[in-house]
């Protein structure tokens, strides 16, 4: 994934220097985020099938890189966007459940960025893309050592909405920043032991912060 992204921003540059001065821009952020993952694990046997759904909540960081053409009142970009691992333990009676997890998306989006004065716009958009999800699951039971666990990517389509605002503090230079919500279904996966993931679903917000370099 790293090698993708860089790949993505090499590229993404020197499209954008083939350009310069008509409006193509290169950027990247970070962000603070609340980050909530549900899975149901779906567990066949003999006498049928049992279903275990597995959710949990936490705060971590992330880290994107983009790359666009920007009008004055619009722009449209393509992006790499990176959640670092969040992760959940719930107990329960000696039982415990660990999950964690971490999201790699690659979307396209356009912002709507009307000027409020010579060196402000407003920023709203919306994106879309495909995200790819690694997760650990880990259970444990009263008396045993861990006897459950399970490493496991899945793909699915990521869409959200952002709002803020882009400072621009010298020529071809601005701050971006603002907040942003989105969410991410997941396809089913079926391993070959007779286990399921099913019905995977992630939902993101939080600020960000970031800077963007206009040619």
């Amino acid at each position: 994934m790293l090698k993708k992204a860089l790949l993505f921003s090499g590229l993404s540059l020197a499209f954008a220097t083939a350009f310069a001065d008509n409006g193509f821009f290169v950027g990247g952020d970070l962000g603070y985020v609340k980050s909530k993952s549900d899975v149901t694990i779906r567990d066949h046997y003999n006498y049928g099938y049992v279903d275990t759904k597995v959710s949990g909540k936490d705060s971590t960081g992330g880290i994107g890189i983009k790359g666009g053409y920007a009008w004055d009142w619009y722009r449209v970009y393509g992006a790499y966007n990176y959640v670092a691992p969040a992760k959940s333990t719930v107990e329960e009676a000696g039982h415990r459940w660990e999950n964690k997890w971490a999201t790699h998306d690659f979307v396209a989006g356009a912002d709507f960025t009307p000027p409020i004065s010579e060196r402000f716009k407003l920023m709203a958009g919306a994106y879309i893309g495909l995200s790819v999800l690694n997760s650990e699951y880990r259970y444990k039971s009263p008396t045993r050592r861990y006897y459950y666990e399970e490493d496991i990517s899945q793909t699915g389509v990521v869409y959200g909405a952002k709002v803020g605002g882009i400072y621009e503090f010298m020529p071809h230079n601005s701050l971006e920043f603002g907040v942003k919500a989105e969410r991410a279904d997941y396809a089913d996966e079926e391993l070959w032991w007779d286990t399921e993931y099913r019905d995977r679903k992630r939902t993101n917000y939080g600020a960000f912060l970031g800077y963007t370099y206009k040619f």
